[in-house]
């Protein structure tokens, strides 16, 4: 597939997810695992057309800043918020619910997940 120009996304994806703040190590490194992989098979389809923001990729950071009380959940929202304004489009990981959804010039587009992908 051959775009005019690369498309910046911003991956939004369960790290925690609904469990919040009581989730376990176990499944936030779920969650992480299974975005990456998600992402991997995305360039792999795609390759140069997308430019993916991915916060699995950079877990690290916040995760600490959070466990050292210098950012709260919050905080990382906020920041997160500036990166997606920053991007054309919005991609919704939910694998709860096995959908995906694309924000994208003021269309969304719902995508539902193949049991192959992850």
């Amino acid at each position: 597939m051959m775009l005019k120009k690369k498309i910046k996304v911003y991956v939004s994806h369960y790290i925690r997810g609904p469990e919040g703040n009581k989730a376990s190590k176990a499944t936030i490194e779920t969650n992480i695992a299974n975005t990456k992989e998600i992402c991997k098979q995305l360039r792999i389809h795609f390759g140069s057309n997308l430019d993916l923001y991915v916060p699995a990729e950079m877990d690290e950071f916040p995760q600490i800043a959070m466990q050292e009380g210098y950012l709260d959940i919050d905080g990382v929202l906020d920041i997160d918020c500036i990166i997606v304004a920053r991007c054309d489009a919005l991609l919704l990981l939910d694998f709860k619910q096995n959908i995906f959804s694309v924000h994208f010039k003021g269309v969304i587009f719902h995508i539902f997940r193949n049991d192959d992908w992850i």
